[in-house]
């Protein structure tokens, strides 16, 4: 079994992750001002969701290489940028609009589902591989 301990680079990730938490969290409060919009909580809610895949998807990294290999974490960190691009770009575009906070809601909740429907079987898919090369 690989066991890794928290690398220099695990830790580099993790700094880079909450300063970039930090940025986000600073636009959408301070720069957009977002609190006074009826969107305000959901789009917390989904930014704050999505900067603890980042966070665990970036600080995680070496651990999840070495159990479900190379492949399998750079298909991950590819669907969590997209999963990111496509959850900005939403609430760039909507937060200005009028839409209804049901169906803002409604879009990112199935974007979520779409990323966890394509991460958790690379996941099980890769932490299987040390199964099948024992065999």
């Amino acid at each position: 079994m690989n066991k890794k301990k928290f690398s220099a680079g695990s830790a580099v990730a993790l700094v880079l992750s909450l300063l970039l938490t930090g940025i986000v969290l600073f636009w959408l409060l301070a720069v957009w001002g977002l609190q006074s919009s009826p969107l305000f909580v959901p789009a917390l809610v989904f930014v704050l969701l999505n900067m603890a895949a980042i966070l665990f998807v970036t600080t995680g990294g070496t651990w999840l290489c070495g159990t479900i290999g190379f492949g399998f974490y750079t298909a991950i960190c590819i669907v969590t940028i997209l999963y990111t691009l496509a959850q900005f770009v939403h609430l760039i575009l909507c937060a200005d609009s009028e839409m209804s906070t049901a169906g803002y809601v409604l879009y990112h909740l199935i974007v979520c589902f779409v990323y966890l429907l394509i991460v958790l079987p690379l996941g099980i898919a890769g932490g299987g591989k040390e199964k099948i090369q024992n065999k």
